[in-house]
């Protein structure tokens, strides 16, 4: 076939499955668009600044498991995505980010060219693999090139700069269908390394499971619980990992720490202290996850067998009794068959002391908060806020933002999709990634617990919610400040710099906006207006005025200890 540039990439891109593209629209993107409209089936969303273009597809990719596909313009364009790229490659999360670039008859004169600047260096630190077509024969050689690196191996972004004036040029291309440049195998390790991790799993006693962002990457969180109940094992998560595994099944301890200084979780460390195993399943064991790396988290000797996709990831950050190397769902389907050949069942949880010893360990840890969370103190405490949104939702709803505070009052049975993991992009981000979800999955209830400060950050996305038509409910936490930044002055300085922030009446700005927007400023009320949220259909700015003194923002004493520095 024969066609211009720019008719290669639209036909391309359909070709390929992509469904959505997230970007905002310069001249140097026009020819394009206009071509991938014209093919059709390829839907284009602009938002209104490109770092929330980005975060969408970093969203889209993450919820999907599909390659999200960000379209930004040159220059600054292109660099205002920089932040969701890099989370992308810090997650492990498969996204083709494409931008334009200078033409090629007038490359190379960054101090000269309009938005020219080496884009190449740029990008090339934070993705997996970087290039720029400037030919038009091969354009589609490089994006085939582009999505098999996204999405092989450990997923991560890729980057390709496209020249101007290749998207003019007419040139003979051909279309493969995407399982002919794509691997589609799962990665196993060999039968020996295999046989000598289920001799560890059936001989250990006492095991802890930790499950990383692999493990939904793989789509193995049957696999994770069905291991789980053969060995009685307690189910803990990477930080950002909450829901992979419903928080409700019998064997989950909740995550190992709440934040790199914040609040251990002391169930956590009850059961880690008595195992013999430590099985680390798709998780990098960040400083965050293991809050600073602590002794706490990874007993000093413990055995740990470690699998993950990257060989890299193996003995990282603590030294393993064996590493495995393999695609998560591939490998576990392997132990468990072979335990079941050894004869070890599923067992029955009702009857598990493990089990109900779990379960005491979380309701007293649980019980600790129960003060605040009932609190009818006015201003509001933030976990009766938190309290109060558990006890709307339905058991289906995606539940995302306020790190470490919603797990205090209830459960996730769904992924917290719209998290920021260890790259700490949580600040405003969650908003996007909380829409696109509601765009790929209208029926889904999806809510975003956002500080207000957060919420500043990504105020104008707004409007992309409102022209989507995205009726998410965004739940702010309204007390002026940096909150979880305050507490920590608090704690540390006993005075404040820079935490206090000017912030508007934001349901009034929803309104503007043409999004449901309400104030709450009594516990009494939050249910009320969660409810009217819900029954608007829009999208819904509930504004909750939350306790923004020093007793409402310092930490109580019995979290003193664990939020003191290390």
């Amino acid at each position: 076939m024969k066609a211009n540039g720019a008719e290669v990439i639209g036909a391309f891109l359909k070709n390929a499955g992509v469904s959505y593209i997230f970007g905002l629209m310069g001249s140097p993107m026009m020819p394009i668009m206009d071509k991938v409209h014209a093919a059709g089936d390829v839907r284009f969303v602009p938002t209104l600044h490109e770092q929330g273009a980005m975060f969408m597809a970093v969203g889209y990719a993450r919820y999907t498991r599909k390659p999200g596909v960000c379209f930004l313009t040159t220059g600054p364009g292109a660099t205002n995505g920089t932040t969701g790229l890099a989370e992308a490659y810090v997650e492990s999360i498969p996204l083709v980010f494409l931008s334009m670039e200078s033409a090629t008859d007038r490359h190379g004169r960054p101090f000269s060219n309009s938005h020219e600047i080496d884009q190449l260096s740029v990008f090339k630190p934070i993705t997996k693999g970087a290039w720029r077509i400037d030919r038009g024969d091969r354009i589609v050689e490089i994006l085939e090139r582009a999505f098999r690196t996204a999405q092989g191996g450990r997923p991560g972004p890729v980057y390709v700069g496209i020249a101007r004036d290749i998207i003019r040029q007419d040139v003979e291309f051909e279309l493969r269908p995407p399982e002919s440049y794509m691997a589609r195998s799962r990665v196993v390790p060999d039968e020996v390394s295999m046989g000598h991790a289920t001799d560890l799993l059936a001989g250990a006693k006492n095991v802890v499971i930790l499950a990383g962002g692999g493990v939904w990457r793989s789509d193995a969180q049957a696999e994770l619980t069905d291991l789980a109940e053969r060995l009685e094992a307690a189910i803990s998560v990477a930080f950002a990992q909450q829901g992979i595994v419903p928080e409700t099944h019998p064997l989950y301890v909740g995550r190992p720490s709440f934040a790199i200084y914040g609040s251990d979780n002391p169930a956590y460390k009850a059961v880690i202290q008595d195992a013999d195993l430590l099985v680390i399943l798709g998780a990098t064991m960040s400083e965050r996850s293991t809050s600073g790396y602590h002794k706490d988290i990874v007993p000093p000797g413990i055995d740990i067998l470690q699998i993950d996709i990257d060989p890299a990831e193996i003995g990282k950050n603590y030294p393993v009794k064996l590493g495995l190397v393999g695609d998560l769902k591939a490998t576990l389907r392997l132990a468990l068959r072979d335990l079941e050949s050894r004869g070890v069942h599923r067992k029955d949880l009702a009857a598990s002391e493990k089990a109900q010893h779990i379960r005491q360990l979380r309701q007293e840890e649980r019980s600790r908060y129960m003060p605040q969370a009932t609190s009818d103190a006015v201003p509001i405490n933030r976990l009766r806020l938190m309290k109060e949104v558990f006890d709307f939702v339905g058991p289906d709803t995606i539940i995302s933002g306020s790190h470490g505070w919603k797990e205090r009052v209830g459960d996730l049975n769904n992924p917290a999709f719209a998290e920021g993991g260890d790259f700490g992009t949580a600040s405003g981000s969650g908003f996007l990634r909380s829409l696109v979800i509601k765009l790929v999955d209208p029926q889904k209830q999806v809510v975003w617990l956002a500080g207000d400060g957060s919420f500043m950050m990504v105020l104008s996305e707004l409007g992309t919610a409102v022209a989507e038509n995205l009726p998410i409910i965004v739940v702010v936490n309204h007390n002026a400040a940096y909150g979880n930044e305050k507490r920590s002055q608090a704690l540390r300085y006993g005075r404040f710099i820079g935490t206090d922030l000017p912030i508007p009446d934001l349901a009034a700005v929803a309104r503007d906006f043409g999004a449901y927007g309400e104030r709450v400023e009594k516990p009494e009320d939050i249910r009320g207006a969660l409810e009217r949220a819900a029954e608007s259909g829009k999208v819904a700015v509930v504004d909750v005025i939350l306790d923004n003194s020093i007793d409402g923002l310092t930490p109580t004493p019995w979290e003193r200890d664990t939020l003191a520095l290390r």
